[in-house]
């Protein structure tokens, strides 16, 4: 089943960071050092963009949450003033528009993002695009006929080779109506579930998110757990999902559709961590179902809600996950390390579960992570910059998303994988410049089928618990 649309603009959500600058289009003194001065426009116009948050990182350092660098003016021109010199990734934001893609994949270092390098000599001039949002909206009912209230639909976002990816999400309001948006153009699969466990803010409100905004979440029904996930126009079945197409700026409304029931089931049992101590305590739990014969990912692994009671009644690390469809499925869980080490490492578990009936005595034990890390050079052994470095698991794994790891190099060629399970993989990196047509899948988990004509190209490592492992790699070649 597919739709259609006429376009129209939307709006979109956005997130910002850094110090407050402020702009003025081609006005700027002489001899004022580490100037960037540019224009953002409409992807394919040269209708120049006002409002548009400008924010730039140092290479090799994450973005923060704050205030932008820059805010374009009504002619889309934008300046920042004494930018220490150096290399940056630019990027440029604005409600209703998202980053030019390509089959759903971002473009790399052009469109809404670029690489430069900043210099005292002269002043850098640089053009950025953004294209309109696209939406899709409707309405949601429960199995008793009525607006299924604080429970949230979620967009993925399905790519010609088959991978998808999360794209944006609603909660849905008391008519039961969502809207989506800020979405790039695509197909769609479209999704709807009750979230066990909404986020509390410090008030003890609870909180829902719509189009991005979190909001006091009314009265929610009594959840039964035969109110399965279900998908648009109103399976149960992934594979059985109408595909909606969406162009750019367009919006697609009246995906209408309700809640399935089938017969579920529940899972439980407890974590094991040795060294608990070092750890939250708190594991995040993903159930992710897999094909019934291949073994094969049928979507992007989402967090599965602990429903364990919190409370002075709760057994330390105990779970219990409700609601779930008979199926096969892998049982993943992770927990990170706390203090000095905070996000440096953490610990993992999992189980393929073959769920026909409630299941209650489930054991995980935890075992520790490793850091794979190295220098990516060229043949003339120059640092390859902003190459995309990806750990494939062997065959028999790669129904396991987890196994998948990848990072980027920094300006010095030197890139940081954390968190890899231990166990053998291939490493390969990827210049996205000489992988222009077709460039590589968005989603990790395509990587092998797109990298096995270049199989011979990629180095085999072997990655102990707790163990550092350093390589040095050179891209892929055609």
């Amino acid at each position: 089943m597919m739709f259609r649309l006429m376009p129209r603009m939307t709006t979109s959500v956005t997130s910002a960071l850094l110090i407050v600058l402020v702009l003025a289009p081609g006005a700027f003194a002489q001899n004022n050092s580490g100037i960037i001065e540019g224009i953002v426009m409409r992807q394919t116009t040269t209708e120049g963009l006002a409002a548009v948050r400008i924010t730039i990182t140092r290479e090799g350092q994450q973005e923060l949450e704050g205030e932008p660098d820059a805010m374009t003016d009504s002619t889309g021109h934008f300046l920042i003033r004494n930018a220490s010199p150096g290399a940056y990734t630019i990027r440029a934001r604005r409600p209703g528009y998202t980053a030019p893609t390509q089959d759903g994949i971002e473009l790399e270092d052009s469109g809404a993002i670029k690489h430069i390098v900043v210099s005292l000599e002269k002043p850098l001039s640089i053009s950025l695009a953004l294209t309109p949002g696209a939406a899709l909206a409707g309405r949601v009912l429960d199995p008793l006929g009525k607006p299924a209230e604080n429970a949230s639909v979620v967009a993925t976002l399905v790519a010609n080779d088959g991978t998808t990816r999360v794209a944006g999400n609603s909660g849905v309001d008391d008519l039961g109506m969502y809207r989506i948006w800020g979405l790039p153009s695509g197909k769609y699969k479209l999704s709807v579930e009750y979230r066990r466990g909404l986020i509390m803010f410090g008030d003890g409100i609870p909180m829902v998110n719509t189009g991005g905004v979190f909001v006091a979440a009314g009265p929610t029904p009594a959840v039964q757990d035969s109110w399965l996930k279900t998908y648009f126009p109103g399976t149960v079945d992934s594979s059985r999902a109408a595909l909606v197409e969406v162009g750019e700026g367009g919006v697609v409304e009246g995906l209408n559709f309700g809640f399935q029931t089938a017969q579920s089931f529940k899972i439980s049992g407890t974590v094991v961590d040795p060294e608990r101590n070092r750890r939250s305590g708190v594991p995040d739990f993903y159930l992710i179902p897999l094909g019934a014969n291949d073994g094969k990912v049928l979507e992007a692994p989402r967090m599965a809600q602990n429903s364990s009671p919190i409370g002075p009644n709760r057994q330390q690390a105990t779970f219990e996950i409700r609601g779930i469809q008979a199926g096969r499925y892998i049982l993943y869980a992770e927990d990170w390390a706390t203090g000095a080490n905070l996000h440096d490492n953490f610990v993992v578990s999992q189980a393929v579960l073959d769920i026909a009936s409630d299941i209650s005595d489930i054991t995980l034990v935890m075992s520790g992570t490793s850091v794979v890390e190295g220098v990516i050079r060229t043949s003339d052994q120059q640092p390859a910059r902003n190459a995309r470095v990806v750990l494939i698991p062997p065959e028999e794994m790669r129904g396991h998303p987890m196994f998948y790891k990848e990072a980027k190099s920094d300006a010095s060629g030197k890139f940081t994988i954390k968190g890899v399970i231990p166990g053998d993989y291939t490493i390969f990196a990827i210049d996205t410049a000489e992988f222009k047509d077709p460039p590589p899948p968005s989603s990790v988990y395509a990587m092998p089928t797109f990298l096995g004509p270049f199989a011979q190209q990629g180095s085999i490592l072997h990655a102990k618990a707790e163990e550092r492992v350093s390589v040095s790699i050179a891209p892929v070649r055609k």
